[in-house]
């Protein structure tokens, strides 16, 4: 069983975190897009599970895009969330 302490995360915030977190890991210089609508969203989540889901989702964007990537996080109130890279 797995205990999940569930309490509202702002998504801007841990976007920001984990953007941080990726440019402190890697060398390479990455521009980040990041659109979060409306700013203030909140979500109801574990927050140690949220953040290891979306740092593995960013840390594998960075991972497999090229020189001078450029990464984009979409996500909004209306149930869509997406981190993307142009491939090269």
């Amino acid at each position: 069983t797995i205990n999940l302490n569930i309490s509202p995360i702002y998504v801007a915030s841990a976007i920001d975190i984990t953007i941080e977190t990726i440019r402190i890991k890697n060398s390479k210089p990455i521009t980040f897009n990041v659109n979060v609508d409306p700013e203030d969203l909140v979500v109801f989540s574990d927050s140690q599970h949220f953040n290891n889901i979306l740092t593995n989702l960013v840390d594998n964007a960075a991972k497999y895009s090229g020189d001078d990537a450029i990464i984009t996080i979409d996500c909004n109130a209306y149930g869509e969330w997406r981190a993307y890279y142009p491939r090269q």
